[in-house]
């Protein structure tokens, strides 16, 4: 159940199933605060052997585990908890490399002091020392407030005998990504987003959502469009390629319907009011801009492009990949990958438009299709 991770609600129900199946579930326990009660002691088990591992020799290496510290900052509910981690080896486990959760203290100070505080305290709980540190990886906030620095000083590595800190990859790839949506020589591509983005504003609440969905569901029962409904979602710059192919995707997809809607929207409001006049406007001024062969194109392209980034990105978040692994996967996947998509452009040479799947499947199909319209 916990290793699943089985919300607490469901708890009576499934003690409940295994009882009337003849389970031998005991007699007491079973109420919905039962899981809530026993968690703090099943993280004291954790900790426990945790603690115990990090500790002790390794009976392979005759030395305590070695490894990396990692740490990411996260914003809810106005307050900063920082996600400690410690990377290293464990010799008997099937995948060799694991990130070990520390600890997520609260930031209190937002300064290269602080943070590195933040970090050491996780660091003291397990006793983590310094033959046992061997640098860290992190993301371009630790690296500006100098915490690799910091963190080395604490572990009493100064001058030329610091330790080596990797720019987490994962927030190297986001980077670029967020960058090119920023870069004028890629007008095309901020003007695509910067219009799904209005569209998407449009439809994603209250009235025109619920307006959205019934057209949606509509058009897929009588058969004018086979549309699997996906809901509106927005670029964000602290989320990476993975999440900006679902922008694309969803917006492909629902796209029929977000033409009839638009084209709804503009004849309900067209002999209202003033407000409902502008809104008349703006739902035609969108359906222009998303209505022709090059957006949809652009669209079609952007979808084929970030299937291969947000897979890329997927193998960068994949925590117990060996490093030389991660590198060769991520090459192969991404670099390799768009290498045979820049060779097979051409709609008229590539495979795609013959017998097999090709590089460009969604451009090209869409191609195909727009040549019948």
């Amino acid at each position: 159940m916990f290793k699943q991770g089985w919300p607490d609600s469901d708890f009576q129900h499934l003690v409940y199933l295994h009882s009337v199946n003849d389970s031998d579930i005991g007699d007491i326990n079973h109420s919905n605060k039962f899981p809530a009660k026993i968690l703090p002691i099943m993280l004291n088990e954790v900790s426990r052997r945790l603690t115990r591992f990090l500790d002790n020799p390794l009976e392979q290496t005759g030395f305590r585990p070695s490894g990396k510290i990692g740490a990411d900052k996260a914003t809810w509910k106005h307050r900063t908890r920082q996600f400690v981690t410690f990377t290293t080896i464990v010799p008997d486990s099937p995948k060799l490399l694991h990130a070990f959760f520390l600890g997520h203290p609260v930031v209190k100070q937002h300064t290269g002091v602080g943070v590195t505080n933040s970090i050491t305290e996780c660091v003291k709980i397990y006793d983590i020392n310094r033959s046992q540190y061997f640098g860290g990886s992190f993301d371009s906030a630790y690296f500006h407030l100098n915490v690799p620095e910091k963190l080395d000083c604490y572990f009493g590595f100064e001058g030329n005998k610091r330790k080596h800190h990797d720019w987490d990859p994962l927030h190297k790839a986001g980077l670029q990504d967020i960058h090119i949506r920023k870069d004028p020589t890629f007008e095309w591509l901020v003007y695509t987003m910067k219009i799904i983005g209005e569209v998407f504003k449009v439809v994603n609440y209250g009235k025109e959502f619920e307006h959205l969905f019934s057209v949606a569901k509509e058009m897929k029962e009588s058969g004018e469009a086979d549309i699997s409904f996906k809901t509106p979602k927005f670029f964000s710059e602290t989320r990476f390629a993975n999440h900006a192919r679902k922008v694309y995707v969803s917006f492909r997809e629902d796209f029929p319907a977000i033409i009839r809607t638009l084209e709804e929207v503009q004849l309900e409001n067209m002999e209202g009011n003033s407000d409902d006049r502008k809104k008349a406007t703006h739902a035609s001024d969108l359906s222009d801009k998303i209505l022709n062969k090059q957006f949809t194109v652009i669209l079609s392209g952007l979808c084929d492009i970030y299937e291969v980034f947000g897979h890329g990105v997927n193998i960068l978040q994949t925590v117990d990949m060996l490093p030389h692994d991660k590198f060769d996967r991520f090459h192969s996947v991404v670099i390799g990958k768009f290498n045979l998509m820049t060779a097979s452009l051409d709609h008229a040479t590539c495979i795609s438009s013959h017998s097999s799947k090709g590089q460009w499947p969604t451009l090209h199909h869409d191609l195909e299709e727009i040549k019948t319209l």
